[in-house]
């Protein structure tokens, strides 16, 4: 019989260069994979960037808007709405020009340590209040409500709607 090489043969030598093939592909695999990630978490930042600044300017032209008295509700459950959305929103700079220009810069720090649970409350206290100022007279001048929000609104020389007060002790 003749001599042959056996294949079947165990050498460290050749575990060692499996082993050391095996660990270069999951090494390049994971630079690959690392270097999909980081393009895609760039480049998802990037986006959320300009949107973060688009919104800023958004809220920026509406603050300036309101300022100037331009927007507003044209009836006091329009008002009402539009609050408490921007409420849930949490701009509260957006909020505080629904009020008479010399209440605005009180409204504007009312919320400043009020918790979520406060503000939620808030909120739907207001939905209520909304339902209710649907059937309000648009043809007079002030509208008040005492439940279940005590409030106040006036209709201004533009026709629109503006708090003149809100009586709701938050914190």
């Amino acid at each position: 019989m003749r001599k042959g090489i056996s294949r079947n043969k165990f050498s460290w030598k050749n575990v060692l260069k499996g082993v050391g093939i095996f660990a270069g592909g999951v090494i390049l695999v994971a630079i690959i994979a690392f270097g999909v990630y980081e393009a895609r978490v760039s480049s998802r930042d990037e986006r959320l960037s300009e949107m973060e600044t688009t919104l800023k300017l958004i809220q920026d032209r509406l603050f300036e808007k309101q300022n100037a008295g331009i927007y507003g509700g044209k009836t006091p459950a329009e008002t009402i709405y539009l609050y408490y959305e921007f409420l849930e929103s949490r701009l509260f700079g957006v909020i505080s020009t629904y009020f008479v220009p010399e209440k605005r810069a009180e409204e504007f720090k009312r919320y400043d340590g009020v918790s979520e649970k406060e503000i939620l409350e808030f909120v739907e206290e207001l939905r209520a209040a909304e339902v209710l100022a649907r059937s309000a007279d648009v043809n007079v001048s002030e509208f008040k409500m005492t439940s279940p929000v005590d409030l106040g609104l006036k209709k201004m020389a533009n026709g629109v709607w503006e708090f003149e007060y809100i009586n709701r002790k938050l914190k």
